[in-house]
Order: C-alpha cells, then structure tokens, then sequence
C-alpha cells in the first residue's frame, strides 16, 4: 500500500534512535557523568520532580478508581524517581503530577514544566529532534478501529474519521486520504477518551491509534461495542518516556534504572500487573502478553548487564 512510506519512516528511525539509547545506556552506573544536568538541577533547587501524565491513556497512564494517576507507566516512573531520592540523597523530594495531552507534551518538557513525561508517546524521528527519549517500555501497532459494518479502509470514504489532537496518526490519515481520495472528514478530538467517545457514539465512522490505546478503551466500554480492526502494515514503533533534549546525564539514570529492572525481573512484573491481570478501575483484565520485540528487547538488556 502507498501509505506505508510515512510509517516506514516513523518506524525506521524511531526503532533506530532507541537502540541507541539501549546500547548505551546498559552498563552505566546510574549518576556516572560530570556532564551538568539541568533537570537535576532543577529538581535539587526545587524539592520537587513534575512528571506528566495522561488521563485516559489505559494501562499506561491514566485516572485510577481513585481519581489519582496510576498505570503501567506511572509505575516504572516511580521506580525512577525513588532511586533518584537515593541518589540525590533527597528523601523528602515530592513529585508533583501534571495533566498532559498529545497536543501539548511535547512543549512542556520543552520548556522544563514538566521533568519526566510518564505516558505512551510513540518515539519518532521528528520527535526526538524536539526532545529526548528513554528505552522503549513497549511496542505498539497503529490500528484501524471500525464501526462493525465497515469491513476496510476504503469503505471509510467521505465518511468521519478520529485522530486525537497531536497523535502520530494523523500524517497517515492524511496520507491515505489523500492518495486514495477518500475525502476523509478529520476530527481531532483533544483526547483518547473524547475519541473513542465518537467512534462508540456513531459519530465517527473509524479511528486510527494504537492498538493498546483502543484495546484499553473496547475492554472497559459499557456498553462492549465490536468494532472491526485493520492494521496498518509495518506500523509497529517503541513508545517511550520524554525528557529534556540533550539532558545526557539525566537520560542514562532513566535509562539505568530501567535497564536494572529488566535485568532483575521487576519490569517483566510489572508489565504482568498492568496487562495480565485486572486492573483499576472496573478489574478488566487486557489479557495482553508482552510482545516478541519487547521480549527480545529486554533479553538484549539482560545479556549486556554485567
């Protein structure tokens, strides 16, 4: 299909740029650069550590029963930040949530509102010419999700589409629109949720996102709707956490301490709470195991651990 080639590239670049930061992230002490930090300084000044999250992003980062931030995400990002009170020798340090959307994260880690953004942000070429990015912490597939009486992409023409505001989705939208003058009608809800609310209200006729974005939404709809899915060939890429471009030495601490708990086993524990078993707020189990290329990833990690 044409509009492979945009993915190809986001998929290409993306996966490369990650490698990279595996390879040498592993075998690093945690804090072993003098380069200067001003994440860290930041947080040392201040007592406090911003962390960005997403409210409807399940299992990764969303608004638990409680109406607190929980998720798969949000659990390895307190892995990060209570080494990091041992290693700022700061106990007390407090963490401090920000709401973030995919219009605007970018530009709050941009400029330093936010230190850690603890979300799904798929890794892309274009992105991280703005920010950096730690290991992948998962492998998503970019997914058509269809009304049930809509059997392929082409069907779609001159019909709604859904891409949340600032999601990758949108330039192959757009690509496929155009190349097979579908004469699609885009609408950018501001969120995942609002999304989804337009695909299961009949007001959209199609949604294009992450399989686990969607999967997260469809396991806890009331009520349960079966939408058809097609997947986008070669639309595979790592999500991972964003922080400050050219922050190095705050870069291999998030990365060191991900890497030690994929090398230990912790990271493989986690990934089973969030999406194996049931989890908040209705106990939907996803019943999704881990991924052969996220296997492979942690498999490289714990061969290259000393």
């Amino acid at each position: 299909m044409k509009h492979t080639s945009a993915v190809n590239s986001y998929r290409r670049h993306g996966l490369a740029i990650a490698l990279c930061g595996a390879l040498a992230a592993v075998g690093l002490p945690a804090m072993a650069s003098d380069q200067d930090s001003p994440t860290l300084d930041k947080i040392r000044a201040n007592g406090i550590i911003t962390v960005g999250y997403r409210e409807s992003s399940v299992p990764f980062s969303y608004l638990g029963a409680s109406g607190k931030p929980v998720g798969f995400s949000l659990a390895l990002c307190e892995r990060v930040i209570d080494r990091l009170k041992t290693e700022l020798r700061m106990p007390a340090l407090r963490t401090t949530f920000m709401p973030v959307t995919p219009a605007n994260r970018t530009a709050l880690i941009q400029n330093g509102t936010v230190d850690l953004e603890c979300g799904n942000t798929s890794v892309t070429e274009e992105r991280a010419r703005q920010v950096g990015f730690s290991l992948p912490v998962f492998f998503s597939q970019l997914t058509w999700l269809m009304q049930p009486d809509i059997t392929d992409v082409d069907q779609l023409k001159g019909k709604v589409v859904v891409v949340t505001a600032g999601a990758l989705s949108l330039s192959v939208v757009t690509r496929v629109s155009n190349e097979r003058g579908l004469d699609l009608k885009i609408v950018q809800p501001k969120d995942h949720a609002e999304s989804f609310l337009m695909l299961q209200s009949g007001r959209a006729a199609a949604w294009l996102d992450d399989d686990i974005v969607e999967a997260g939404h469809t396991a806890t709809a009331n009520p349960r709707k079966a939408f058809r899915q097609q997947k986008v060939p070669n639309g595979a890429y790592p999500y991972a956490f964003m922080l400050r471009k050219g922050d190095e030495r705050f870069k291999s601490f998030v990365d060191g301490v991900i890497a030690d708990d994929m090398a230990s086993g912790a990271f493989a524990q986690l990934y089973r709470t969030w999406f194996e078993q049931p989890i908040e707020p209705k106990g939907v189990n996803l019943a999704l195991p881990m991924s052969d290329t996220l296997k492979a990833r942690v498999s490289m990690v714990q061969a290259r651990k000393p």
